[in-house]
């Protein structure tokens, strides 16, 4: 088990390395459709489609025990006889965690799930917006008056710093979290 600090919240990475002894792939694609009214009476459609990939992995670890890996949307190339690594997290604490990533040893290939990751990596964005809406309330008129003279532009430029600090914390804690797994699973 390994510990990570990911925006003031420390995780625990835990890895289970094993066998697979088998292994069920499906796939379903889930069509939406809407259809809507416009001017001059013709009708618009709207239809969408979403492909989920589901791997069901039955692992063997080192001590005997078996595994039953339920992933979806990882689509994890391995067949019979691989060695696996299922990395989970969780808070610190807490028993159940999600699935971040499947190394396959024997590709020496990280598979990972790229919502849970940026779920994960992400800054609260709740917290962002109280930061903007503390800051647009009590700091920006003191600021505005005596550097910039407009308040939308301080508005503005506030706006931008915290989407940048957003998508770049994003990006380094993604970083910071790759560098943690890889070095310690792959064999």
């Amino acid at each position: 088990m390994n510990t990570i600090k990911l925006n003031f919240i420390p995780y625990q990475l835990k890895g289970i390395t094993g066998t697979v002894e088998h292994l069920d792939k499906s796939s379903n694609t889930h069509v939406f459709g809407s259809t809507g009214y416009t001017h001059g009476n013709h009708y618009s459609t709207d239809i969408t489609s979403a492909v989920v990939v589901g791997d069901d992995i039955y692992l063997k670890d080192k001590t005997g025990k078996d595994h039953l890996f339920r992933l979806r949307n990882f689509d994890v190339a391995c067949r019979a006889g691989n060695t696996l690594t299922v990395v989970s997290t969780s808070r610190w604490g807490k028993a159940k965690g999600r699935n971040l990533v499947v190394i396959n040893h024997n590709l020496d290939r990280a598979f990972y799930h790229k919502y849970n990751v940026k779920r994960l990596c992400a800054p609260n964005k709740y917290l962002l917006i109280g930061v903007f809406a503390i800051l647009t309330y009590f700091i920006v008129p003191a600021f505005t008056f005596y550097f910039i003279g407009e308040y939308a532009v301080t508005l503005i430029v506030l706006a931008l710093v915290l989407v940048a600090y957003y998508f770049t914390m994003t990006k380094v804690n993604e970083q910071k979290l790759k560098a943690a797994i890889e070095p310690k699973y792959f064999l």
